[in-house]
């Protein structure tokens, strides 16, 4: 039989392991100002502000929120009035494709919690670069791997197709972004 002492003592380590383990699995893939590299992307990390990171592949070539006319000339303050040609819940029920049920489960009805998508397409409306906006504590995405940030980015860019409007035609890369807010994944 196991005496009082040792099975104190037992208790003892088993929640000092279950803290270890509590510790290391909330800590999160990305930091910014790094890299975090995966075997099919690389994403670089950076604080939008204190509360908000962004990634991105390291292979989008366009990083900025500046918009450009064709001829070079910078347009100031241009918001793109084309028309989305997919809907929220189609962008919904394609992040929540890529989560597993654990994953959703611990999302699902998360007030403040979203993943921002930041599109950059072409001038027929394509998707060309994704990145991603979250929260630094976010439960799920803070943990993702980059290759699962990669097969969503993928799956994106051929569900964001946007119908330019005249004007946004004139633009070089139109920029937008679309907003998964948690409490909408049902």
């Amino acid at each position: 039989m196991i005496n009082e002492e040792t099975m104190k003592i037992r208790l003892l380590f088993l929640l000092l392991l279950s803290g270890f383990v509590l510790c290391a699995h909330a800590q999160s893939l990305y930091t910014p100002g790094k890299i975090t590299e995966g075997s099919l992307a690389s994403y670089y990390c950076y604080a939008e502000t204190k509360l908000v990171w962004k990634i991105r592949n390291v292979e989008n070539t366009d990083t900025t929120d500046i918009m450009y006319y064709k001829n070079g000339e910078v347009a100031k303050n241009y918001q793109p009035s084309g028309k989305a040609l997919f809907s929220n819940d189609d962008l919904i029920e394609l992040f929540c494709e890529t989560l597993t049920s654990t994953e959703l489960s611990l999302i699902k009805n998360k007030a403040a919690y979203f993943l921002q998508v930041n599109v950059v397409c072409d001038s027929h409306g394509n998707a060309n670069e994704v990145g991603f906006g979250f929260r630094n504590d976010d439960p799920v995405l803070t943990r993702l791997l980059p290759d699962r940030f990669y097969d969503l980015e993928q799956k994106l860019k051929r569900l964001l197709k946007v119908n330019l409007s005249t004007e946004d035609i004139q633009i070089k890369n139109i920029k937008y972004f679309a907003i998964i807010d948690y409490r909408q994944i049902n």
